[in-house]
């Protein structure tokens, strides 16, 4: 297990450096219980490999925004329910060990992902003189790529392919695929 956990900590060193984050650990990694605490500025990085974390429990620090679990397993309803509490008031996500074990950006069969910043999206949507992002091919809020470099919805995402080949998607939830299902009109 403390070869996963070591492994886990290195892939989220290069997830925060993909983001663009600042990375520190303000708490030494407790390798007996697999609970660590590490922040930047905004961000609380907590895992929780155990088990037999109460999220209500969780003391956050001022300024934090986001805040990342890493369990050992996937959330059982009642853990899910006491974290999407703290969904109210912080960006929050959710990582197994199992997800961690590598950086799935660096696959030789993944191509380039970019997240756009918002200038860079209205500058593109300019260029290419299309309305809104909801006009680009969809891609999901769940994939891999998208869930590894933190993307949200309504954002834009440049893939480049091979040779140079630049293509774009606009992240989007589950939901909105089957919210807003085009019907044929006969």
């Amino acid at each position: 297990m403390n070869n996963k956990f070591i492994k886990a900590l290195n892939v989220f060193k290069e997830m925060f450096e993909q983001r663009g984050k600042q990375w520190e650990v303000r708490e030494n990694p407790d390798l007996d219980t697999h609970l660590t605490l590490v922040k930047n500025k905004d961000t609380l990085l907590i895992f929780n490999l155990e088990g037999n974390l109460d999220p209500r429990t969780v003391s956050i620090p001022p300024l934090i925004k986001h805040i990342i679990f890493c369990t050992k397993n996937k959330l059982n309803k009642q853990k899910l329910h006491l974290t999407e509490l703290l969904e109210d008031n912080y960006d929050v996500e959710y990582f197994t060990l199992e997800e961690l074990q590598y950086n799935v950006t660096k696959h030789r069969l993944v191509p380039k992902h970019v997240i756009l910043k918002q200038i860079e999206s209205e500058r593109l949507l300019q260029a290419l003189e299309v309305e809104t992002p909801m006009q680009f091919p969809y891609i999901l809020t769940s994939d891999p790529v998208i869930r590894f470099l933190g993307g949200k919805k309504g954002q834009i995402v440049e893939i480049t392919g091979d040779y140079g080949l630049k293509t774009y998607r606009t992240i989007v939830g589950e939901e909105l695929l089957y919210d807003e299902v085009p019907t044929l009109e006969t």
